[in-house]
C-alpha cells in the first residue's frame, strides 16, 4: 500500500533536520491536522535558512561517488558522437553564440572533391552546391543522353563532348564514341558467323523484367541505330546476338558463358509437363497454345528420317532472274506510326534462331525510350523494304508493317477468284483442288514478277529477300530454300496468292464457281467445263511449280449424274483409288462445312464433337480451376460447335450437341470434385 502524503513529509523532515524532534504520526492524518501540523512547524523551526543539497538524503550514494560516475551520453559534460554527416570540426558548439559570430549558411562552391557535374548550364544536376554528382564521365553518361534525346531540357556543349572523344551519334541522337576514319569501338573483337549465332540454342527470357525494360530499350535502340548507320555484317550480327547476351562490354565472354540447351533424345512429353505447359501459357494469354500444349506429342525425332522428309519439302529451282535494284520502283516511305499500329496488332510467337520475340519488342517502348525506339524500328523496316540491308540478315523484321499496308490494294486485285487474302468473310459436277506442298514448290521468279506488276512498293523487299536460297536449319543439318514462300512469314500468304492470281483468273471462264482459298480451289460447273478447267490447272500449275495431288482431290458428282458419266472427262486417278473402288462422292465438306443430305450432316457434326472430347478431358484434368475455365469459354466451349451450327442445319446436328453438352458438363464436375476434396464445402 502507497504511503500517504502525511507519512511522506515526515520522513521528508526528519532526513533534512536530523536534530528535529520526533513527531508522533498517524499512518493517516485528515486535512485539518495537515493545517494544524504545518503551522505548528512554521512557529517552532527558527534552524537557519541554507541551501537544500538532495545529495545528502539519498543514503549510500555519497557526493564523491556521483563526482566520480561516467557522465552518460547526451548529458553536457558527454554530448556523444557528431551526428551522421557532420563534417569533421563542424559540430555544433554547447551553446548559442551571438548572430554574428555564427558560421554562414553558404555551401563551399568548390563542389565534393573527384566527382563530376551536368555540363549543362541550365540543369540542377550541375550545381555543385545542390547535386550530389557523378564519380566519373562514364556513370553520367545516361544523363547526357536523356540531355541528348530531349528527355531533359538543355543542350550538352560540343565542346564537353570533344574533349572526352564523343559525338552526337547522326542516326539515334545520343552519345556515342568519336568515330576517326570510320573505326569503331570493338571493331577488333571477334563475333561469332550467322551460323553460329542461328545455332547457338540459347533460351531466352519470354519477358523482360520490369525494371529492366527502359535498360533493354535503349540497348536495342542503339543497336537498330547501328544497323541503320553502318548497315555492315558486323551490325547485323550484333543485332542477332542481342537477345541471347549483353551487348555491352565484355560480348564475347557473355556469348560464350551464355546458357545453351542440351542437345539429346526428343521424347513426347509427360502428362504433369503439358499440363504445367498449358497453364503457363494459359496465365500469358495464350489459350489456343495452351490447348494445343494439352495434346502435344512432342517434335519429331532429330534423325536421318525426318531429315530427308524436311529435304523432300524444299525442291531445287534455279534462283530468278532479277533486274538490278535501281530499276525496281521505289519503296513508299515507312513511318514510325505505322510500325507502332502494326507492332500492336502481332500477335505473340516464338522466337526465331536469334531468340528475339515479339513481346521483346512490345516491352521495349518503354515510356521516355518508345519514341527514339520505334523511329529506329522503322528505319531497319525502311532499310529492308529498299531492298539495302546486309544480305545475310533475315526478313521477318518488315512483314508486320508492310501487312498493314497492303489490305485495300490486295483486294482490289484478288477478289472474288481468291478468297485466302484480305477478305474479311464470298451443276453437275464440283472438284475440289488439292496441290501438293503449294508454299514450299511455287516457283519465286513467278512470285517476283507478280509483285513487280501488282504490288510496285514490296518489289524491292521481294527481290532482297527471294533473289538467294535461304537456309533453314534442323539441329546440325542445314537445308537450303530454294523455292517457295518463307511459312511464318506474314506476307507468305499475299505473295503466293500473287503467283497463282493469273490461273485463278483464267479459270473464271466456261464454269459456274471458280474460286480459290490460297492453295485450295473449288471447280464445278458441267462435266465438260469442268474436264477442260482441270487440264488447264494441270498445265498451267506445272509453269508455276506447282503439281495437283489427284490422290486428294475429291469429285462430288450433284444429282443424278454417277461416276460413269465422268470417266473420259476426268483423270482416273482423281475417280478411282489404287484399289479400285470410286472416288466420286455425293456429300462432300467445304471449308469446314457439311454440304450433303441429313446422314451425312449428322455424321459430320458426331465427328466434329468426338474430337473434343481428349481436349475437354485434357482441361478437366488442370489442377488449376480458373485456368480450365479460362480455356473452356474461349477454346474448348461453344466456339468448337459454332462453325456447324451456323453453315449446316440444326436438326441433323441435335444428337452431337447434346453429346457435346454432356462432354462439357462432365469436364465442369472434375473441378467441383476436385474443390470439394480440396476445401470441402464449407
Amino acid at each position: 500500500m502507497a504511503p500517504s502524503p502525511g507519512a511522506l513529509l515526515y520522513w521528508l523532515l526528519a532526513a533534512t533536520w536530523p536534530s528535529s524532534p520526533t513527531w508522533e504520526l498517524q499512518p493517516a492524518i485528515g486535512r485539518h491536522q495537515r493545517r494544524l501540523l504545518t503551522r505548528i512547524l512554521n512557529s517552532s523551526c527558527t534552524r537557519e535558512a541554507t541551501a537544500w543539497d538532495p545529495v545528502e538524503c539519498l543514503g549510500p550514494w555519497s557526493r564523491p561517488q556521483l563526482e566520480n560516475r561516467r557522465p552518460r551520453i547526451g548529458e553536457a559534460a558527454n554530448p556523444g558522437p557528431p551526428a551522421p554527416g557532420t563534417p569533421v570540426g563542424g559540430e555544433r558548439p554547447y551553446g548559442r553564440r551571438p548572430l554574428e559570430e555564427r558560421p554562414s549558411m553558404d555551401v563551399d562552391s568548390g563542389g565534393n572533391a573527384g566527382r563530376v557535374y551536368c555540363p549543362v548550364p541550365a540543369c540542377p544536376c550541375g550545381d555543385p552546391r545542390r547535386a550530389r554528382g557523378w564519380a566519373s564521365d562514364a556513370t553520367m553518361r545516361p544523363h547526357i543522353d536523356a540531355h541528348l534525346s530531349g528527355a531533359l531540357c538543355g543542350e550538352v556543349p560540343a565542346q564537353w563532348l570533344q574533349a572526352r572523344g564523343r559525338q552526337r551519334c547522326a542516326v539515334c541522337g545520343l552519345s556515342a564514341v568519336a568515330d576517326p576514319g570510320g573505326v569503331r569501338e570493338g571493331d577488333a573483337l571477334p563475333l561469332p558467323t550467322f551460323d553460329e549465332i542461328q545455332a547457338g540454342r540459347t533460351p531466352t527470357l519470354r519477358h523482360v523484367p520490369g525494371r529492366a525494360r527502359w535498360l533493354w530499350a535503349r540497348a536495342l535502340t542503339r543497336a537498330f541505330a547501328a544497323v541503320v548507320h553502318y548497315n555492315d555484317e558486323r551490325s547485323w550480327r550484333e543485332l542477332y546476338m542481342l537477345p541471347q547476351c549483353v551487348l555491352d562490354g565484355e560480348r564475347i565472354q557473355l556469348w560464350h558463358t551464355r546458357r545453351q540447351l542440351q542437345r539429346g533424345l526428343r521424347r513426347p512429353p509427360t502428362t504433369a509437363e503439358r499440363k504445367e505447359m498449358a497453364t503457363n501459357l494459359a496465365r500469358e494469354g495464350f489459350d489456343g497454345k495452351a490447348c494445343a500444349a494439352l495434346l502435344a506429342t512432342g517434335l519429331a525425332a532429330e534423325n536421318h528420317e525426318t531429315t530427308a522428309a524436311l529435304q523432300a519439302l524444299h525442291p531445287h529451282h534455279a534462283d530468278p532472274d532479277l533486274p538490278a535494284i535501281h530499276e525496281l520502283p521505289p519503296t513508299p516511305e515507312i513511318v514510325p506510326d505505322i510500325v507502332a499500329r502494326a507492332l500492336r496488332s502481332f500477335p505473340a510467337s516464338a522466337p526465331g534462331p536469334s531468340g528475339l520475340r515479339v513481346q521483346h519488342l512490345h516491352e521495349a517502348c518503354a515510356p521516355g525510350a518508345a519514341d527514339s525506339f520505334l523511329e529506329q524500328l522503322a528505319a531497319v523496316v525502311s532499310l529492308l523494304a529498299q531492298g539495302q540491308a546486309c544480305s545475310e540478315a533475315a526478313a521477318s523484321w518488315l512483314g508486320p508493317a508492310w501487312s498493314r499496308q497492303m489490305p485495300h490494294a490486295a483486294r482490289e486485285h484478288f477478289f472474288p477468284t481468291q478468297l485466302g487474302v484480305a477478305v474479311p468473310g464470298g451443276v453437275e459436277v464440283l472438284i475440289k483442288l488439292d496441290f501438293a506442298n503449294a508454299f514450299n514448290s511455287v516457283r519465286r521468279q513467278n512470285v517476283v514478277n507478280a509483285t513487280r506488276v501488282h504490288f510496285p512498293g514490296l518489289a524491292r523487299f521481294v527481290a532482297w529477300a527471294y533473289g538467294r536460297p535461304t537456309n533453314l536449319r534442323f539441329g546440325e543439318t542445314v537445308i537450303p530454300s530454294a523455292s517457295g514462300v518463307q511459312q511464318g512469314d506474314p506476307l507468305g500468304p499475299l505473295l503466293f496468292a500473287a503467283a497463282i492470281q493469273p490461273l485463278t483468273v483464267e479459270l473464271r471462264g466456261g464454269l459456274d464457281l471458280g474460286l480459290f482459298f490460297l492453295d485450295d480451289g473449288v471447280l464445278a460447273g458441267d462435266i465438260p467445263a469442268v474436264g477442260a478447267a482441270l487440264a488447264h490447272t494441270q498445265r498451267r500449275a506445272a509453269e508455276l511449280g506447282l503439281q495437283l495431288n489427284l490422290r486428294k482431290c475429291e469429285v462430288v458428282a450433284v444429282g443424278n449424274v454417277s461416276a460413269a458419266d465422268l470417266v473420259g472427262h476426268l483423270p482416273d486417278a482423281l475417280l478411282r483409288t489404287p484399289e479400285g473402288s470410286s472416288k466420286v462422292l455425293q456429300h462432300f465438306e467445304l471449308l469446314g462445312a457439311p454440304i450433303g443430305d441429313s446422314a451425312s450432316t449428322q455424321v459430320h457434326s458426331k465427328a466434329r464433337v468426338d474430337q473434343t472430347k481428349a481436349l475437354l478431358d485434357a482441361i478437366g484434368e488442370l489442377e488449376d480451376p480458373q485456368v480450365g475455365l479460362r480455356l473452356l469459354r474461349s477454346c474448348a466451349g461453344h466456339c468448337r460447335i459454332v462453325h456447324s451450327m451456323r453453315s449446316a442445319p440444326p436438326e441433323p446436328q441435335l444428337p452431337a450437341f447434346q453429346e457435346f453438352d454432356r462432354q462439357v458438363r462432365a469436364c465442369y464436375g472434375q473441378w467441383m470434385q476436385a474443390s470439394q476434396r480440396r476445401a470441402g464445402l464449407g
